[in-house]
């Protein structure tokens, strides 16, 4: 009896690296590495790993992988500090080592390569001898459940298991995927498993690290889901939202053209999330937000090169946008009717018997950024209260993603 892994990309996008470049299928120790991280996070941990270490012990799996092809490539230079700086000449002979040995860009170092794969179909892992009973596969579903993402915070995945024979997968895909084995039994290049995987695993998920020397803090080097988790359920609702990194930060008025072509299942726009709400912090876009009962629809003339890695900014975390408040302030500006008051109706009329306590065209908190007016619409920089406390985010235009509001900073009940 098999036991199969099917991996959706819900955006799309793969970018997991195996040491400095991109390696697509991923291998079965990441699929392992994810479900151990949220094994750990769960009361049945012990029994969770006994699993996982048949599946470390069982042969080599066969890799069903979908069409995909890379893109976004690119590498980022470290330069020693001894380094001549290109395009300049030395004049001291201690530049001179660097430079002669390194023989590239004036003695840089090449630190990274970043990419992605974009991926066009469901990827399967299958353990076509091992045999586990229907509660070992309810425990090993519901890890499944937990992996948001696969090699990089903005790779979102849905991870199902399932008992799909190896036969049936390949009558399935025989005319739209690969199939593949780990070395060294042939075929791709990937970490093979062994029993003493789990166990180094283990030791990486329990090692820590000194912060100022005193407190030593827990880390998991493999899956930081515990820490930014991509998406989160929607308080008093049965949508999720899910955040999508951008490669680096965006003008917010670039972003809003970004969210245009994105929506998730259920008609709600994708919006803007922005570090507006931090006083110290710019309000330049981040990435993008999508409330979904479903999946994140992508337009076809979305650039997904825009895409790119978590780097860890709190506003990328759901819970930064799902926070309840009563005073609200505007982080993505409402673009509405250039007219003041009828502007104040348009606001009104999305969230009824709210109190709007500042309005302007001009920003009126730190950390929000100015939008460009048009002769038919204007973005407005508001303040307003709420009748009760509501979860976040509170969204004033769900169908073109602007008036994205966070807890205002400067009420007292966000001081206390």
């Amino acid at each position: 009896m098999a036991l199969t892994f099917s991996v959706q990309f819900v955006a799309g996008m793969y970018s997991g690296h195996h040491e400095d470049h991109v390696v697509f299928p991923p291998s079965p120790a990441r699929l392992v590495a994810a479900l151990l991280a949220a094994a750990h996070r769960l009361p049945e941990v012990e029994d969770a790993r006994a699993i996982l270490s048949e599946i470390c012990a069982a042969a080599d799996p066969l890799i069903v992988v979908p069409p995909a092809y890379a893109g976004g490539s690119g590498e980022t230079y470290m330069q020693p500090i001894t380094a001549t700086p290109g395009g300049k000449k030395a004049n001291q002979k201690v530049f001179e080592g660097p430079q002669r040995i390194m023989r590239q860009r004036g003695g840089k170092i090449r630190k990274r390569s970043s990419g992605h794969f974009v991926v066009t179909g469901d990827l399967y892992f299958v353990w076509e001898q091992l045999d586990i009973n229907d509660e070992q596969l309810a425990l090993v579903q519901q890890l499944a459940n937990d992996v948001g993402y696969f090699g990089r915070e903005s790779d979102l995945v849905v991870i199902s298991a399932g008992r799909t024979s190896k036969v049936d997968l390949i009558r399935e895909c025989a005319n739209s995927h690969e199939f593949y084995s780990p070395m060294p039994r042939g075929g791709k290049q990937l970490r093979v498993l062994s029993p003493g995987f789990l166990s180094w695993l283990d030791d990486r998920y329990a090692s820590t690290f000194g912060e100022d020397a005193r407190v030593t803090i827990p880390v998991d080097h493999r899956v930081r889901t515990a820490s930014y988790a991509p998406a989160a359920v929607v308080p008093n609702n049965d949508s999720v939202l899910v955040p999508l990194a951008f490669r680096r930060p965006l003008p917010l008025e670039q972003a809003l053209k970004y969210a245009k072509s994105v929506r998730g299942e259920g008609g709600v726009a994708a919006f803007p999330l922005t570090r507006s709400g931090n006083r110290y912090l710019d309000g330049s876009a981040v990435g993008l937000g999508v409330v979904t009962t479903g999946g994140v629809v992508l337009d076809p003339s979305f650039d997904t090169e825009v895409l790119g890695e978590n780097t860890g900014a709190i506003t990328l975390q759901p819970s930064y946008w799902l926070r309840p408040a009563q005073v609200w302030m505007a982080a993505v500006p409402f673009i509405g009717h250039p007219d003041k008051w009828v502007a104040t109706q348009q606001i009104l009329a999305a969230v009824p018997d709210a109190e709007i306590l500042e309005m302007s065209a001009a920003p009126v908190r730190a950390g929000q950024q100015h939008v460009p007016t048009l002769p038919t619409q204007r973005a407005w920089h508001l303040v307003l209260r709420t009748p009760d406390v509501v979860h976040g985010p509170l969204l004033l235009d769900p169908k073109h993603g602007t008036g994205v509001c966070l807890p205002d900073y400067r009420a007292k009940e966000a001081q206390s």
